[in-house]
């Protein structure tokens, strides 16, 4: 549908002029409204009611400066009618492209809303999906303070912090290419932005490192992915860990310990300036997928078998162990 915002009015949402479209459905299923190709500065509002009141999607940036975003039709009960606002990012008009495309829907996870979040254990890795997980916020205003204006395909998790420090890591395990990763303070799911306490959308797996934490307090901590092409909600799995203390990135202090490359790509190279005694490799799940005993100052880890991902390795000298986190390519 082609239109032009130029000579309408302004009834909500920005301060730009906007216009309204309806879709009703008679069944349940994922509903991909796109304004990508327009050719101004858009925005894209979704409702469940008329006058729009009840908000199911909001996307500002999506496609460049144009929106894009998808949500759940039920018309399962009977017919449900959906009301679509095209209106511009601040008080911007033009013209533009409207597309609806629709797929059978995928159910939410059921920790897709912050209200259901998964309990995680300190130490053991989680699986998680954001496959069918919709957007558990309203615009930008609860949004994440790293990539607001995006439509965010979101699951929730809680940890009780045992100490003021954690690390939390989140590797890619299926077809998405993001695990995004927001934390938050608060003691309900008001997440608000200035309850957070971390973000990072790398647009990968990401790693985290929390401190100052109050020990016996409940986090939420939020993954997310913002859409792949098309931007249906098929994201994708991924494992998650909350690990019980800091995660050391270069080197630990025993003997002049030092390991490179980090990612790698064949050869993880492990020096030292006393015997490294043990060497065990853990994948994301706690399974150890590698074990050697060098002793010797210099070890060399062959990963090339190893798919790609995050990976801990765990070095044993003089009887002193640590853990290292590397990424392999």
């Amino acid at each position: 549908v082609a239109g032009n915002t130029t000579n309408a009015t302004d009834s909500g949402g920005n301060a730009a002029f906007d216009v309204w479209y309806s879709y009703t459905t008679t069944i349940l299923e994922d509903v991909t409204v796109s304004l990508c190709g327009s050719g101004y500065d858009t925005a894209i509002r979704v409702y469940s009611d008329c006058p729009g009141v009840t908000e199911v999607l909001f996307n500002d940036d999506f496609c460049g400066l144009q929106s894009e975003g998808t949500f759940t039709a039920d018309g399962s009960g009977g017919a449900a009618t959906y009301y679509i606002m095209v209106e511009g990012f601040g008080t911007t008009t033009g013209v533009f492209s409207l597309n609806i495309t629709c797929a059978p829907n995928v159910p939410a996870p059921p920790n897709d809303l912050c209200s259901n979040a998964i309990a995680l254990t300190l130490d053991v890795p989680a699986s998680g999906t954001t496959a069918g997980a919709t957007d558990d916020s309203t615009g930008n205003v609860d949004d994440t303070t790293c990539d607001s204006f995006q439509f965010h395909s979101d699951v929730w998790y809680t940890f009780v912090a045992a100490d003021t420090d954690v690390s939390i890591v989140t590797t890619i395990t299926g077809a998405s290419d993001q695990a995004n990763v927001a934390v938050y303070s608060s003691i309900d799911c008001s997440q608000l932005d200035v309850d957070s306490i971390a973000c990072s959308d790398g647009n990968g797996g990401e790693s985290i490192d929390l401190t100052g934490l109050t020990p016996a307090a409940t986090y939420y901590v939020r993954v997310w992915s913002d859409g792949v092409v098309p931007a249906t909600r098929a994201e994708g799995t991924f494992d998650i860990v909350v690990n019980n203390a800091l995660l050391g990135t270069e080197s630990f202090d025993v003997n002049g310990f030092e390991y490179f490359p980090n990612p790698v790509n064949d050869n993880l190279t492990l020096r030292s300036l006393s015997n490294i005694q043990n060497v065990a490799v853990y994948n994301m799940l706690g399974q150890e997928v590698m074990k050697l005993t060098p002793n010797t100052v210099n070890a060399e880890v062959d990963m090339r078998s190893l798919s790609q991902g995050s990976y801990f390795v765990k070095v044993t000298i003089n009887d002193a162990t640590d853990t290292i986190r590397i990424i392999k390519k």
